[in-house]
């Protein structure tokens, strides 16, 4: 820790599912999330910045003491998702973009690459040069967690994706990212459900492909629990992206 003392040992090697970024690129390793097993691989990922170490701000953010463990179902007791795949943020996004602008395949992936919003298939670690990075961004921001454009797992320790936590610094203003999330539906038939959402600034949900809510806002995301938008949608037996 920052004071010097060592907190836990493990077993660490360069094969297997242990982050490879680690093995040699200057990149550390941080928990997921606190209190996960420290000797099994999938519960590390690399540092958000080359160099991490510990007390520098690379990992998830939590109240000092505070215990998380994500629920099984990914979700907190208030019904939002806490478990992520991010990607970005990126620069150049502004407040009041319109609507064509928000629905458009920013996710389309650029020099001839053949994924589109409407089919792709998430993962963590995936890199996928966008067509918003190369026809409308300035790039990624400056502190984007590996400086390529790498989907990342994130665990939201309320219920707010947060591009302003420590992950993230200093301070990204008019940026945009994408977050992606697998929910399953279990009974067997269609399930139609109330999505609830808020945001800073304007949102755009899809579900499998299909706009489901879109809205041009110039907004603060409010506090938290609040719901700022709702939209009726439709999940598909099985899984739903």
């Amino acid at each position: 820790n920052t004071g010097g003392r060592i907190v836990t040992e493990l077993r660490y090697n360069d094969r297997g599912k242990w982050p490879v970024g680690a093995d040699g690129t200057g990149h550390s390793l941080t928990l997921k999330a606190p209190f996960l097993d420290v000797d099994d691989a999938d519960s590390w990922r690399l540092s958000r910045a080359l160099g991490g170490t510990p007390g520098r701000p690379n990992g998830p953010s939590f109240e000092a003491g505070a215990v998380f463990e994500p629920p099984a179902n990914g979700m907190d007791s208030n019904g939002f998702i806490l478990t992520w795949l991010v990607l970005g943020p990126y620069t150049g996004a502004t407040c009041d973009l319109g609507d064509s602008v928000i629905r458009a395949d920013w996710l389309r992936e650029a020099g001839g690459g053949t994924r589109r919003q409407t089919d792709m298939d998430w993962r963590a670690g995936d890199v996928v040069n966008t067509s918003f990075a190369s026809a409308r961004s300035t790039g990624l921001h400056q502190n984007s967690p590996t400086n390529t454009p790498t989907v990342e797992e994130y665990l939201s320790f309320g219920d707010t994706i947060d591009f302003n936590e420590s992950v993230w610094p200093p301070n990204p203003e008019n940026v945009m990212g994408y977050a992606f999330t697998y929910v399953d539906n279990v009974t067997g038939s269609d399930l139609r459900v109330t999505i609830g959402c808020a945001s800073d600034d304007a949102i755009a949900v899809m579900i499998n492909g299909s706009h489901v809510h879109v809205n041009d806002a110039c907004r603060g995301v409010g506090n938290s629990g609040q719901v700022q938008d709702t939209a009726s949608a439709t999940l598909r037996p099985g899984k739903n992206l």
